[in-house]
């Protein structure tokens, strides 16, 4: 078919309307799958949004529970009319065969044994854990006194730990148990007290009247001293009084407590008259006899 030369006019503006109306469709249908996109988008950045943290139930791990320690007691039978000393728990039963020649109390898990004349350092399974030419005192804190002999025969006091392993070399005329603070009191070569470290330094010194010298116990810095038979007091490192030389019988209970007999009391009636009244470490009595 042929085109007559006055139709070409119309068949160009119908192209025309075709392509912008093709333009308009593509650009129209193009921002609509934008809009679509970032619908998707939006919604995914909300649901990958923080929300409140919750806190964890944790579930602790289970812990070993400690083994009860049991406690034993020294005992003895008589084997061959000879006393042989072992221990004994609460029931009764022998748990540490009677095979000792003498036996100590357990502190911190250890106990001082005699065996023909040696002193041993034991502990619960029954083991030895060193011996000691001289004596070995109860373990508080870690570490225990021992004595040895200086060349003139003397008897001097140390510490050591639990391995047998001298801490402090024998060098005291007298030497307390460790407190809990890491403290000791005790008496050095030349007379004087002193207050130390464990590792022997001398964190206070204290000097007192030659009369105190040797004193019948001393403990957490309180000397129980005797100017006579039968006449004893008590006076703090310090030199303070706190109780005047005049009772029969005095013995520290800790915490700064003593216990007191009264004064007077025959030596051979002490062991017959056991009342004592308790005295604080101010010399205030504080019970009755």
């Amino acid at each position: 078919m042929k085109i007559k030369k006055y139709m070409l006019p119309f068949f160009g503006l119908l192209f025309l309307i075709i392509v912008t109306t093709t333009i308009f469709i593509i650009l129209v249908t193009g921002s609509h799958k934008k809009e679509q996109d970032v619908t998707v988008d939006s919604s995914q950045l909300v649901t990958q949004a923080p929300t409140q943290a919750v806190t964890p139930t944790v579930t602790p791990e289970p812990t070993a529970v400690p083994e009860k320690v049991t406690e034993l007691y020294p005992a003895y039978q008589v084997v061959d009319n000879v006393k042989k000393y072992g221990y004994i728990d609460k029931t009764g039963a022998f748990v540490i065969d009677p095979t000792f020649d003498q036996a100590s109390d357990f502190h911190e898990g250890v106990a001082e044994v005699t065996i023909d004349d040696k002193n041993c350092a034991l502990d619960k399974g029954g083991n030895i854990l060193f011996i000691n030419d001289g004596s070995i005192g109860e373990f508080d804190n870690d570490l225990a006194t021992f004595t040895s002999w200086d060349g003139n025969q003397s008897t001097l006091y140390g510490y050591l730990d639990i391995t047998g392993k001298v801490v402090i070399e024998a060098k005291y005329l007298v030497a307390t148990n460790f407190n809990k603070d890491g403290t000791a009191y005790v008496q050095t070569a030349s007379g004087k007290y002193a207050l130390i470290d464990k590792t022997g330094k001398e964190l206070e010194t204290y000097e007192l009247d030659p009369k105190y010298d040797i004193p019948w116990s001393l403990q957490d810095g309180y000397l129980v001293y005797s100017v006579s038979e039968m006449k004893y007091g008590v006076i703090n490192v310090k030199g303070e009084e706190i109780l005047k030389p005049k009772y029969s019988e005095i013995s520290y209970l800790g915490d700064g407590l003593f216990a007191v007999k009264k004064p007077n009391i025959k030596s051979s009636d002490l062991i017959m008259i056991a009342k004592q009244a308790i005295f604080n470490q101010t010399g205030e009595q504080l019970t009755d006899y």
